[in-house]
């Protein structure tokens, strides 16, 4: 948290200074009248102060998960769990209500549409908003006590495009030589040690097996195989699934038990990813292989 983050809190502290100063600088009596000759300008410009910033912060909120999710896949092989999703909802949800109650003040001149109307919407899509946030509050407890991924002053995450690379390594150290022996040392950790097995394997941990700097395995990954830390390791995960689904020994465990075996965390990220590796989901793909032999 920095310093600079109070500024954001400025508007709302302006606004009660200005109440605050309107509404005892007086006595009682001359209250009412400074208080309603400035109360609908003032009003209107709270109202859509609000409006307008609340979408700001929507926006700039929706663009920094989605930077959270560019993340996740340079620098983890699975994302249960830390992907955010339930963050999108809630953030989309607070657009839900912004866009009520623009809609709200924008037909409060309309005669059919009275005060207390307008208050019973705004007032119903708060409280449906304030369950919403009780459920996802209820169902990630863990956003108190999880661990931030990890980050210190040499290993920073990389949130740049695969079409920057050249741009995102220009002062790199790391020479083509290095980048190919890397390379090599890589697919020889996963043939032979297969840590893709290990369901939350991540960057740190694999550079560590490999005693170079995340900042050199990620840009091993992205320049020579152009893609990334997710999808290299999914690829080992998909080549251990398939491999146990063509082999006779391994015919009495369910799909389930060969996707766990095989790193994957859930059954629906397995078919996820094996559907969009192969074409074909893994029950489609068990048909396949019977129909060669």
């Amino acid at each position: 948290f920095k310093p600079i983050y109070w500024l954001h809190g400025l508007p709302f502290l302006l606004f009660n200074m200005y109440f605050f100063l309107n509404h005892y600088s007086s006595g009682f009596a001359e209250n009412g009248i400074i208080f309603n000759i400035n109360y609908e300008m003032v009003y209107l410009f709270k109202t859509y102060f609000y409006i307008t910033g609340s979408s700001i912060y929507i926006v700039l909120s929706l663009s920094k998960l989605k930077k959270h999710k560019k993340n996740i896949s340079k620098n983890f092989s699975y994302t249960e769990k830390i992907d955010l999703i339930w963050l999108n909802y809630v953030v989309k949800g607070a657009g839900v209500v912004v866009i009520v109650l623009l809609f709200t003040h924008l037909f409060d001149k309309y005669p059919t549409y009275t005060y207390t109307k307008l208050n019973y919407i705004i007032f119903t899509a708060l409280i449906v908003y304030n369950f919403f946030l009780a459920y996802f509050g209820l169902k990630q407890q863990n956003i108190f006590t999880i661990k931030p991924p990890y980050k210190n002053k040499t290993d920073e995450f990389i949130t740049t495009d695969s079409v920057n690379k050249k741009k995102r390594y220009k002062n790199s150290v790391l020479t083509e030589d290095e980048s190919q022996k890397y390379l090599i040392q890589l697919k020889e950790l996963f043939e032979k040690d297969k840590p893709h097995l290990d369901s939350e394997l991540n960057l740190k941990e694999t550079a560590v097996f490999l005693n170079i700097s995340t900042n050199h395995l990620s840009q091993v990954i992205n320049e020579q195989l152009n893609i990334n830390f997710f999808e290299f390791v999914n690829n080992y995960r998909i080549k251990e699934a398939k491999s146990r689904l063509c082999d006779p020994k391994y015919e009495t465990l369910t799909l389930l038990a060969i996707a766990y075996d095989s790193g994957f965390n859930t059954n629906s990220s397995f078919n996820r990813v094996f559907k969009k590796t192969t074409g074909f989901t893994p029950s489609q793909y068990i048909k396949q292989t019977k129909k060669i032999r």
